[in-house]
């Protein structure tokens, strides 16, 4: 027997609890979290991914696409690579 042999618990249910979870995270941290008016990527802002590619598909660029973006979006490191 497993948990979703129960009707409460269906698989239809579950996907949507998932999608529910992460939509309303995904607008938590776009439009209330206290750093959601920071300017930057909307992809770096909701996850993870974007630094996870950075660091593993492009072997450790992450801190180089920081600076980047600090000179993009107005805010300049006080210090040089």
């Amino acid at each position: 027997m497993t948990i979703f042999s129960n009707t409460l618990l269906s698989w239809s249910n579950f996907a949507g609890a998932i999608v529910v979870y992460y939509g309303t995270l995904f607008f938590y941290r776009l439009f209330s979290h206290p750093l959601a008016g920071f300017p930057g990527p909307k992809l770096a802002a909701i996850s993870r991914w974007y630094e996870g590619y950075y660091d593993l598909v492009l072997g450790g660029q992450y801190t180089l696409k920081i600076r980047e973006l600090h000179g993009q979006y107005g805010a300049n490191p006080p210090f040089s690579l």
